[in-house]
Parts: C-alpha cells; structure tokens; sequence
C-alpha cells in the first residue's frame, strides 16, 4: 500500500503541555488525527508517533505520521483545536523570538511550521477576519524572509505580526 507521510515539530511551555495532549486525546476518541495541516481517520492510519524532549523551559513536541494515499494533507482540511492552534502558535512565536533575541536565525523547521498554523488560524471564521489580510502579509514576509536568511528582515516582520497580535487580542479579548 502506498502511504504519505506528515510531520510537524513545535514548541510548547511546560505549562501548555497537558491541554495539548488533552486535545490530541479528544481527537482520536473522535477518531481524528491531526499532523500539521494534514487531519485523517485515526481508522485510515498507518503509523502515528508522538515524541516530547525537554528544551528550556518547554518541551519540543514532533509528530509523525503515515496517511494512505489520497488523504486530503491540504490546508483546508479541518481545522481541528482553535486552542491547541493557538497554543503552538504562542509556544513557536515566543521561540522564533527567542533565537532573534539570541542573535539566531530561527530555524527554518520552526518558521514554516508557524506559517502553516498562521494560515490555519485565518481559517476561523470570527476571530479578527478584519486583520487576516494585513496579517497574512505579514506571515508572507517573515516566510520569504527566512528562506533568504535575512535576519534584518525577519526581525522586521516578527515586530510586525507582534503589532497584529497585540491589536487583535487588545480587540477581541
């Protein structure tokens, strides 16, 4: 049988860890799993793998996973968790942050997996639809910008989605 395989890598605070897992639990009792943008049948899986390493003050979450072929990996499939979303989002915002801080590239492993979950939030309907637009603009240039290696230019477009975070949570929260 032909498969496809996923994965994702994230950080997470120590502190967000069990609601994570929670999440991944209630998923698979519904029979869903999810693996970046890719969400499948847990009956449909092939293999999955889940492994946690303690790094700083949180922990590097990586999952892996094998669909059969012909499983919808695009990022319109479902979008699972709003909170689980949001809690990688933070966890990897706060550590491309941290490597800036440091005078690091982030790596390019940790910006695409947060630009694949930026462009899963936008999917929510309700949730700062105004902002999504310039927000998304900016997703673009912190991607384009680390592909470059630009420093100057990541550091720019970090501040600038910090701007939209800020704005949209003073909005809706």
């Amino acid at each position: 049988m032909n498969s496809v395989k996923h994965k994702t890598e994230f950080l997470l605070e120590a502190d967000q860890l069990a609601d994570y897992l929670r999440t991944v639990a209630a998923d698979l009792e519904k029979g869903i799993v999810q693996i970046g943008t890719t969400q499948g049948q847990v009956e449909g899986m092939l293999k999955v793998s889940i492994s946690l390493k303690a790094e700083g003050i949180g922990y590097r979450v990586k999952l892996k996973g094998r669909f059969p072929e012909g499983v919808d990996s695009s990022a319109a499939a479902k979008p699972g968790s709003y909170a689980a979303l949001k809690a990688r989002m933070k966890a990897d915002f706060k550590a491309i942050r941290a490597d800036l801080s440091s005078g690091a590239l982030p790596a390019q492993a940790q910006v695409e997996a947060f630009v694949a979950d930026c462009a899963r939030m936008v999917s929510f309907p309700g949730k700062g639809d105004e902002l999504y637009s310039g927000f998304s603009g900016a997703v673009v240039s912190l991607s384009r910008a680390a592909a470059a290696n630009d420093i100057a230019a990541v550091r720019a477009a970090v501040e600038e989605l910090a701007a939209f975070k800020h704005s949209c949570h003073a909005k809706l929260k």
